[in-house]
């Protein structure tokens, strides 16, 4: 006896309904994780202003209670108005209230997407003291070296400011 073409039907039926029930399952992990995934990027963004401005190492292992804990006691979120836009930067105080850091957030091109981080001058802001990169698309091996320890470690110390007191850049050149 001939098979109907019913199995055709029957396939697509049972793929629609597999595809349905899978795409709920994704929605709702995604729907249920949502906070969890939010308060981890929090955390994360003040893991790294804490390395920013050295109130932690980047290689710590520090627990999320210790780093909100630090946060806490060291750092001082402002706000600055810049052309009608509010833009967020951190200011790091000692035990003793006294400022020993300002932070500011970075955004650039990179070749690949968006290179993100925070740079950390010192108190007379003319040094930096840090520079963390925490989101970049950039080749692995090659431009991907911006946010490894060696490469930031080089800008630390650096003077943004020339002999006669007035804001200079800091090149970085290939090779």
């Amino acid at each position: 006896m001939p098979r109907s073409n019913n199995t055709v039907f029957r396939s697509f039926v049972f793929a629609v309904i597999v595809a349905s029930i899978l795409g709920l399952l994704v929605s709702a992990t995604a729907t249920i994780l949502a906070p969890r995934i939010a308060t981890n990027r929090e955390i994360e963004r003040k893991k790294h202003v804490l390395i920013t401005t050295r109130y932690l190492e980047p290689n710590a292992r520090t627990g999320r209670a210790a780093i909100a804990q630090l946060y806490a006691k060291h750092i001082d979120e402002q706000t600055l108005s810049v052309d009608g836009e509010e833009r967020p930067f951190f200011v790091g105080v000692d035990d003793a209230g006294d400022l020993t850091a300002v932070c500011i957030p970075l955004a650039g091109a990179g070749l690949w997407g968006p290179i993100l981080g925070y740079l950390a001058l010192d108190a007379s802001a003319q040094r930096i003291l840090r520079i963390t990169i925490y989101e970049h698309r950039e080749t692995p091996g090659l431009g991907a070296e911006i946010s490894s320890l060696r490469w930031t470690r080089k800008v630390s110390g650096k003077s943004i400011v020339d002999l006669s007191c007035l804001i200079t850049s800091i090149r970085v050149k290939k090779g």
